[in-house]
């Protein structure tokens, strides 16, 4: 058993039907639909706005890691079976493929709550309309982070109290709403969450609600952190920042 809960041949069987998906695509391309829009953390050639159907965006996957813990977990994007979603498309070097599936593989597959797979993705390129096959993921429904139906008040509730090593999930949702904007892409679902983000914490459109310092540390002089403790009192909040580079320890009041 991992520390994530899944068995080393569970992980491995996993594996070998992931690398069989990437084997059989053409050419190697991913859709987005959430943070990889406004973090791919890869190398691309392009990006396009892309629909794809069958699936829609929604916030059905508990977060106990990166933007909850697992007394306050958050709720992460997945694509859910029915409807349609838009999305960028993006397209990457042969050289590069088999590196960035790796990387995908390692990002969105901990703890094997996502099922890898090809969607049809439509999009426009030099004025001509076309489908590509594409690398994506999607919430699985048998796993025990996976939510159901919930309704809109009942994820705000998650996503306004959680904190992970990543930061906030405030932060993750109104990151993904400025990226979406930004390409004219409107999903409802995000827009009623967005606004009601706004009401408690605050941001706009063009600069998301941020939690993570851009103070150099004083060991090192990187400037990337994570999270380790976050206290709330009546008062303040207090966190514990730790970076990334060296552990060194940061403390921040808000």
């Amino acid at each position: 058993m991992n520390d994530f809960g899944m068995n080393d041949i569970a992980t491995q069987q996993a594996q070998e039907h992931y690398w069989q998906l990437v084997s059989a695509l053409p050419k190697f391309a991913v859709f987005g639909y959430g943070s990889l829009i406004w973090q791919p953390g890869f190398e691309f050639i392009d990006q396009h706005l892309a629909t794809i159907h069958g699936y829609h965006r929604r916030f059905g996957l508990l977060s106990t890691h990166y933007r909850g813990t697992p007394e306050h977990p958050g709720l992460v994007l997945g694509l859910d079976l029915a409807g349609h979603c838009q999305g960028v498309l993006f397209t990457i070097t042969p050289a590069k493929a088999k590196d960035i599936a790796q990387y995908l593989w390692e990002r969105e597959m901990v703890g094997l709550a996502y099922r890898p797979i090809i969607v049809m993705a439509r999009t426009t390129m030099l004025e001509r309309n076309f489908s590509m096959p594409a690398l994506s993921f999607a919430l699985d429904q048998s796993h025990h982070q996976f939510q159901g139906q919930l309704s809109l008040q009942e994820t705000y509730k998650y996503i306004a109290g959680a904190w992970g090593r990543n930061g906030s999930n405030i932060t993750y949702l109104q990151s993904t709403r400025q990226a979406l904007h930004q390409r004219g892409i409107i999903d409802e679902d995000i827009e009623y969450l967005y606004q009601e983000s706004i009401k408690q914490f605050g941001g706009d459109d063009n600069r998301p609600h941020l939690d993570l310092p851009n103070d150099k540390c004083n060991q090192c002089q990187q400037t990337q952190w994570r999270i380790a403790r976050r206290h709330d009192n009546a008062q303040k909040t207090t966190i514990n920042y730790l970076c990334e580079n060296c552990e060194n320890p940061l403390v921040m009041e808000y």
